[in-house]
């Protein structure tokens, strides 16, 4: 599993089961900036559901 600040679209992440960028859940760099921990939670439950 991956949980990071931002995955480029060029990123290779074939070694993950799963992945998310809390930029793109916040929908904005500022937002992943002001409120990690929020996202962090939202990342980790993504990634549960998505069964990783």
């Amino acid at each position: 599993m991956l949980a990071a600040g931002r995955i480029t679209a060029d990123a290779d992440t074939a070694l993950f089961a799963a992945s998310a960028s809390l930029t793109d859940i916040a929908g904005s760099s500022d937002e992943a900036l002001a409120n990690p921990s929020r996202w962090l939670r939202e990342a980790g439950a993504l990634l549960a559901r998505a069964g990783a």
